[in-house]
């Protein structure tokens, strides 16, 4: 394992999994780009870290497995299953994910994360059922 593979294991451990947000400020650089969270991307550690706590005031994450690491240089990819659980229910989302991390002087700079949102929101019965398949054959959801 480099050095860069576990940072971002150490990220998602302490981070993520304890919900240690301070440590955050060990992991991030200030500037840090991270992309794939939202529909904007993130311009700063700060800007991360009050999605995170939006999240974490929802969602607990519960287990974090990564499957594969391709470390090349300052890039890290990884590929992986997340499970997350709603906070004050039962609901869990399993979820696949990948990310591409890049890091220097010891520090996240960027990062890019990709899971299926529209499945996790199902899973959580936050979107109705099968909204992908709806919205390819054309339906128009309509939220009130």
């Amino acid at each position: 394992m480099t050095e860069q593979e576990k940072l971002v294991r150490d990220f998602i451990d302490i981070v993520l999994i304890r919900e240690n947000r301070a440590a955050a400020e060990d992991y991030f650089a200030t500037d840090a780009q991270i992309v794939g969270l939202e529909g904007v991307a993130h311009s700063s550690r700060f800007e991360f870290l009050r999605f995170l706590s939006m999240i974490q005031s929802q969602f607990a994450f519960v287990r974090f497995e990564i499957m594969q690491a391709i470390c090349d240089g300052t890039w890290v990819s990884l590929m992986g299953q997340l499970v997350v659980i709603e906070r004050g229910s039962t609901r869990t989302s399993d979820e696949r994910f990948q990310s591409s991390v890049r890091i220097e002087d010891g520090r996240i700079v960027e990062a890019h994360f990709f899971t299926d949102f529209i499945n996790f929101f199902e899973s959580m019965g936050r979107l109705p059922p099968r909204t992908l398949d709806r919205c390819l054959t054309g339906e128009r959801l309509r939220f009130s």
